[in-house]
């Protein structure tokens, strides 16, 4: 039996050496401005206000990357979410006319209600309760059917 755990310890500890010389390895032949993204101290609260408050320009550019913020868990934004709101009621009917792929029925059901201008919140709540009726397999597939996209379901 000792003969046993001895040449599993030996295999763990090989492993675990073959593990960290190849991790080694993979710092030392990055570019070097790409090893600091796996480094932070910052949450993932820090990181998600960042993202929205320090993000590309205000109008157009960066749209998609900041109305994503309201897919993320509410309490990564919560001290944020004036900004938020004044981002989506400010740039609400712009989006409306552009339609941009990422203005999906999925994205404005996840959308708190408030952040919608007065005309609109009727319709906001139609798709959120459409929304909430289907099962996420069945918005999966409709959302592929808009794109042009066959599922096979």
């Amino acid at each position: 039996m000792a003969a046993g755990g001895v040449t599993e310890w030996t295999l763990v500890g090989a492993a675990s050496g073959l593990w960290v010389l190849t991790f080694a390895l993979f710092l030392l032949l990055m570019k070097k401005e790409y090893s600091r993204t796996f480094f932070s101290t910052a949450s993932g609260k820090q990181l998600t206000m960042d993202y929205f408050l320090q993000g590309e320009g205000d109008q157009g550019e960066g749209d998609e990357a900041k109305a994503a913020i309201v897919t993320s868990n509410k309490k990564q934004w919560r001290s944020i979410r004036g900004e938020v709101k004044e981002r989506v009621l400010g740039n609400y009917w712009r989006w409306e006319e552009e339609k941009p792929e990422w203005m999906t029925e999925s994205w404005i059901a996840k959308v708190p209600p408030d952040m919608f201008p007065a005309e609109a919140k009727q319709a906001a709540r139609d798709i959120r309760a459409s929304a909430r009726r289907r099962s996420s397999l069945a918005l999966v597939a409709r959302e592929e059917e808009e794109d042009g996209r066959v599922h096979p379901t």
